[in-house]
């Protein structure tokens, strides 16, 4: 859902967005949360100016990266997890 007031050149507003992915049993959400957008109207194109995302975060951090109640949900996103650290450099880790 998106709802932005929008006042002459200038708008600010909230669009929610949810995650999804695919399971060996179906979809499922893994995260959700909204984008807190200021955006202008510059040369005739909207821009955004400010965007802050808020996330709903549904893992616990990289400590303990696992922490959903879904089996298939955990295995995919420990996967993508584990890809991530290794493809990421040694020195940004």
């Amino acid at each position: 859902m998106s709802v932005y007031d929008v006042e002459g050149d200038l708008t600010t507003g909230r669009a929610t967005t949810v995650v999804s992915i695919a399971t060996p049993t179906g979809y499922k959400i893994m995260g959700q949360g909204a984008y807190q957008d200021d955006i202008a109207k510059v040369a005739g194109e909207w821009k955004i100016r400010r965007r802050r995302v808020v996330n709903d975060h549904l893992v616990s951090g990289l400590a303990k990266p696992v922490n959903l109640a879904d089996p298939d949900v955990s295995a995919l996103v420990r996967q993508l997890i584990d890809t991530s650290n290794d493809l990421a450099p040694r020195g940004s880790r």
